[in-house]
């Protein structure tokens, strides 16, 4: 994964297309970042099922942290960023062993180029506080191979 640095705190997370499927109209501060919301019960188990799995197989999250599963488990910025991706129809996840909270926003994602094009989850990565901290684009290339695609 991505080093992160200072800087990268005050980034935003790339906007694909700004709409909402979810809702009609929302706010500028409630903008949706959503690819392809096509079939999208289909495509948001499959995410669910590629982020567990990258969080298993990479490591990303520690053998004993404790997956969460409500809005109301999260503090409350990282509370809002989950409820603005439930209404974007992207998937949240957040982990914790205590004091620590690993927290990614997920979509699917397709992205042209070498071994991309399947099973592309495009992963936005927050901090404790509810900051973007990172993004990139992971192609699962087997059951334990990840390729980052792009970031």
């Amino acid at each position: 994964m991505r080093a992160v640095t200072d800087d990268a705190r005050e980034l935003a997370p790339p906007r694909l297309c700004v709409t909402s499927v979810a809702y009609g109209e929302l706010s500028a501060d409630e903008e949706c970042t959503i690819g392809d919301s096509s079939c999208p019960c289909k495509r948001l188990l499959l995410v669910e099922w590629l982020v567990q799995r990258f969080a298993v197989t990479t490591h990303y999250v520690p053998e004993t942290a404790r997956r969460l599963l409500t809005p109301a488990d999260l503090p409350p910025a990282l509370e809002r960023v989950a409820m603005r991706a439930q209404r974007c129809l992207q998937a949240w996840f957040a982990w914790t062993d205590g004091p620590r909270i690993w927290f990614v926003v997920a979509e699917m994602a397709t992205v042209p180029g070498w071994r991309c094009e399947e099973r592309a989850v495009r992963m936005f990565f927050y901090d404790d506080d509810g900051r973007f901290v990172s993004w990139g684009t992971w192609a699962s290339l087997s059951e334990s191979n990840w390729m980052l695609c792009e970031r």
